[in-house]
């Protein structure tokens, strides 16, 4: 009789897991086949199995499903099978054999959603731009205990012709601007067509290249022109703790928060931000 009831317990927690329970979160810390197989998931008959990645794409998602709150509106989508609970993922660029340079291990990530062999990571809502960011990069997804998935592209239905129409408008348009001085206004434009150019045309293709330079160029001529100083300029600190020093700018920093190096003499180098400093008058 118990062995009976324990046969039922078997297919009736078999059931509930894989037709009846909700989503689950990834955030609920598996270590091991073990500790699966305690909580009663349906992967966990396969101890030690290796993950199988099938696919990653994009897609818009519902806010909220069957009561349940998702809290955004589109992700990337893996499917395969044999994931884990506490399956992980990380991704890298086409064409990268290696980590991230100085790192010994890629970077591991948790995904939103954990339901049986279907993952979810939310992500940017455009339907162009944000798929688009994902082109050419593989993904690989890793179990508890370690065992990982064969690399797997990125797939989409992409519109070539279409997207290289929106770059070569943004690339206009922001040229257009920075042509009238509006290096300011120019900056989402440009970005928008290096993001373009790259994905298309590659990271090492000329109008690649050219186009995160002039991206570049305009954000830091952008921040020069809110500055009130140059190099050379002597000034006067009139807050923080070099309060009531004088100095020269050396060096200007254009993408930091204090952006004034100020030499106040003896090899004495501070940083100090626009509201800092007075010009010197004296």
């Amino acid at each position: 009789m118990l062995t009976m009831a324990a046969v039922r317990d078997v297919r009736w927690l078999q059931l509930v897991t894989t037709t009846l329970m909700p989503k689950q979160s990834g955030r609920v810390p598996f270590h091991d086949s073990a500790d699966i197989s305690i909580r009663g998931y349906h992967a966990a008959s396969a101890r030690r199995a290796v993950p199988v990645l099938k696919e990653v794409t994009w897609s818009r998602l519902a806010y909220s499903e069957n009561n349940l709150h998702r809290g955004y509106k589109a992700g990337l989508i893996f499917s395969g099978a044999n994931f884990m609970p506490g399956v992980t993922y990380t991704y890298r660029r086409k064409g990268d054999t290696s980590p991230p340079p100085g790192n010994k291990e890629y970077f591991w990530h948790i995904p939103n959603i954990y339901f049986g062999d279907y993952l979810e990571v939310s992500c940017g809502e455009d339907e162009i731009e944000t798929p688009l960011s994902w082109r050419d990069h593989e993904f690989q997804i890793r179990n508890p205990e370690g065992q990982t998935s064969e690399w797997v592209l990125f797939t989409h239905p992409f519109d070539d012709p279409r997207l290289t129409e929106i770059m070569l408008h943004c690339a206009d348009e922001g040229r257009r601007l920075v042509g009238l001085g509006d290096d300011q206004g120019a900056i989402e434009s440009l970005r928008k067509a290096f993001v373009f150019a790259d994905r298309i045309l590659g990271e090492n293709a000329a109008e690649t290249v050219k186009l995160r330079q002039e991206w570049n160029s305009a954000i830091d001529n952008a921040a020069l022109a809110k500055m009130r100083f140059r190099c050379g300029a002597r000034i006067k600190i009139i807050s923080g703790e070099h309060s009531g020093n004088c100095g020269e700018i050396t060096k200007l920093g254009l993408r930091m928060l204090k952006p004034y190096m100020v030499d106040l003499g003896e090899s004495n180098l501070v940083w100090a931000g626009d509201d800092e400093v007075e010009l010197l008058t004296t």
